[in-house]
């Protein structure tokens, strides 16, 4: 049998440049990167039999968040006990100020500001499929400990932490930190956002909340697109 001839390297130079001259390539692989990890995400979830509610924290025009649900519908078969209920919150004012000893120079305070209108209207026909709530306010206010009971919150099978600010994060992990349990999903939209200085937003506030419960850990459960990072929570 002859060998396989290796393909020439001017095939290869035209198939880059042909890739790189889709405009929105960048944008569509890191897309494509978060679609399959939510659908990993969920497959993992309901294989491993891991219960538990949906919360996002800054979910902006509501397109991570259509796409939790979207891709739960996907894994999770109808008739599964213990159904996850979605929790939206933001304050949908934009970011709060920032913190220039504890955020990335890349975020600013107002960023991201939308209408809860705007949320409801990318989102209202995936959540035709499940119990969705928005829990609306800054997180330091919101955040209280009368969430619990109004919502029966209990546990927490999958939270998106998309905050990109340092408080913003600590105040999101404080919260469910009590729903947490050994299989819950945590995902960092902006884990890689402070050129690398793990010290600095959401990062840097995971860290400093893991020195706060040393008997929890997190296992990496892989990359996401060029900034997102997936753990998998051992209480």
């Amino acid at each position: 049998m002859s060998k396989r001839s290796p393909v020439h390297p001017r095939l290869v130079a035209l198939y880059q440049d042909l890739l790189l001259g889709i405009p929105a390539l960048p944008e569509l692989r890191v897309g494509n990167s978060k679609v399959f990890s939510f659908l990993r995400a969920w497959q993992y979830l309901a294989g491993a039999g891991v219960r538990g509610d949906y919360l996002e924290f800054g979910v902006y025009e509501g397109l991570g968040f259509r796409l939790a649900m979207r891709t739960a519908r996907k894994a999770l078969t109808r008739d599964v006990l213990d159904r996850p209920r979605f929790f939206a919150f933001d304050s949908f004012r934009g970011l709060p100020a920032t913190d220039a000893e504890r955020d990335a120079q890349v975020f600013a305070q107002g960023d991201y500001a939308t209408t809860r209108e705007t949320f409801e209207r990318y989102t209202r026909g995936a959540a035709r499929h499940w119990d969705s709530f928005v829990v609306e306010g800054l997180f330091s206010e919101s955040l209280g400990p009368e969430l619990y009971e109004h919502h029966d919150l209990r546990r927490a099978a999958f939270v998106s932490i998309d905050c990109d600010l340092y408080r913003s994060t600590r105040d999101a992990l404080r919260f469910v930190t009590p729903l947490l349990q050994t299989g819950t999903i945590l995902y960092f939209d902006d884990w890689y956002a402070s050129s690398g200085d793990m010290r600095l937003g959401e990062a840097g506030a995971c860290r400093d909340w893991l020195a706060e419960h040393p008997s929890l850990e997190l296992v990496d459960y892989g990359n996401v697109g060029s900034m997102g990072k997936l753990f998998l929570a051992n209480t």
